[in-house]
């Protein structure tokens, strides 16, 4: 089965939607760039991948008008390790995409090259970009519902931590390629000063 093939009909895809976002007095996934709210042109970009696409938020009217599946978090307050956990658990399909609602270029191309890496060798297929984890832009197996589950029950709600107890791919700059900005990919939108600065930036492009 081709790749593309496989994601369409294997693959679930989870937009993370569930952050109280604190410094912001509006919420980051309706902020509109290019005259579109980031969960929009999101969904459009996954639903070109995958079959299924669902949000994970506990204001299931505020998405409602996306005509998609929504899920609430099981562990509340739990922030996106709870969400991936919630995605996981209510998915039909060994492997699963999840990606943070503020981010306004989400790439296909990148989330493409991420899919290669897919075996049941690793429990997760994470970006490492500038030497850090972008794991709000990654695979996840069902193969890290005990462990999440484990440690968001004792408290834990930062995914960095159950890396350690799990099979990770790290997806460094080098394999994802430079045929695409892998920093402008990356950019999310978590206070008033980053959304003032996007938007600079992108008049002088």
């Amino acid at each position: 089965m081709k790749l593309n093939d496989y994601l369409k009909r294997s693959v679930n895809a989870f937009i993370l939607a569930g952050g109280k976002g604190r410094r912001l007095t509006y919420k980051k996934s309706l902020i509109r760039i290019d005259n579109k709210p980031i969960i929009e042109n999101t969904v459009c970009v996954l639903s070109s991948i995958f079959k299924n696409v669902s949000i994970i938020s506990n204001n299931k009217n505020l998405y409602s008008y996306l005509n998609l599946k929504i899920y609430s978090d099981i562990f509340l307050n739990s922030g996106p390790k709870g969400g991936i956990y919630s995605g996981l658990y209510n998915s039909q399909t060994e492997w699963n995409f999840f990606v943070a609602c503020d981010m306004p270029f989400v790439s296909e191309e990148v989330i493409l090259k991420l899919s290669q890496f897919l075996s049941d060798k690793y429990d997760c297929v994470v970006p490492f970009i500038n030497n850090y984890y972008e794991p709000l832009f990654a695979f996840y197996n069902r193969n890290c519902l005990r462990e999440m589950g484990n440690s968001l029950k004792s408290g834990d709600n930062k995914i960095q931590n159950s890396f350690g107890k799990l099979k990770i791919k790290r997806v460094n700059e080098t394999e994802l390629g430079n045929s695409i900005d892998l920093n402008k990919v990356f950019i999310n939108i978590n206070t008033k000063s980053d959304l003032i600065n996007l938007r600079k930036s992108m008049l002088k492009e």
